[in-house]
């Protein structure tokens, strides 16, 4: 179970490609040195919570998306814009956030099962920390596969193989065989079947015409 450690590391990943940022970072964000300038712009990213629903993971993550706001030292009278960059930093950085919804909705992390699963929610913020910084805080669910199988972490005992039963629609067993914890086994069948049990516990129904070829797969856990 290497859940926690690879949502961190892809979506790293995907920040550190962005064009508009220059520095990742994770954990305290009271333990980065914000005064420093050349680590601008920045991500940080930070888990909130981390909840198991039955076969997925679910994380809340929040991304701070920031820059340091340049004040003009030039008159300007403009009340809307105003003498500092502060409306073009918010651009880029909302736009940073939905560079990486997307890849999460429908791009390559959601093709490796990283996938957003709520409408994100984007707060700006001014003068937040002790310098002079702007950006947005995009918090987000992200939902992944459970890859914990019941032989991960365990003792022998627990990763005993279970034996599989294949039965057809007149309750007589055609296949059996067994499968060790957290692989799969593939059987090419021509019969009705009624179910498919590993150690007594019905895993799938699968119903086959006659006179047909049908490959499935066991999996057992």
């Amino acid at each position: 179970m290497q859940g926690f450690y690879n949502i961190l590391t892809r979506i790293k990943i995907q920040l550190d490609q962005d064009v508009m940022v220059n520095t990742v970072t994770t954990g305290d964000i009271f333990d980065i040195d914000l005064n420093k300038q050349t680590i601008f712009p920045l991500c940080h990213i930070m888990i909130n919570s981390a909840t198991l629903e039955e076969n997925i993971w679910r994380f809340n993550i929040s991304i701070f998306a920031m820059d340091i706001v340049d004040v003009s030292s030039e008159v300007n009278n403009n009340k809307f814009y105003g003498n500092t960059n502060e409306q073009d930093i918010l651009n880029t950085q909302l736009a940073v956030l939905n560079r990486l919804y997307d890849v999460l909705n429908r791009g390559t992390l959601a093709q490796e099962n990283y996938q957003l699963d709520s409408n994100p929610t984007n707060e700006p913020f001014t003068d937040r920390f002790e310098n002079k910084l702007a950006g947005w805080v995009g918090t987000f669910d992200v939902i992944i596969p459970n890859e914990m199988t019941a032989c991960d972490g365990t003792t022998y005992e627990t990763c005993l193989p279970g034996q599989y039963i294949i039965k057809n629609t007149d309750n007589d067993i055609i296949e059996q065989g067994y499968i060790n914890s957290g692989h799969t086994e593939t059987i090419t069948l021509d019969d009705v079947l009624i179910g498919i049990y590993v150690d007594d516990v019905l895993q799938t129904t699968v119903s086959i015409p006659y006179s047909t070829n049908e490959t499935i797969n066991v999996l057992w856990q």
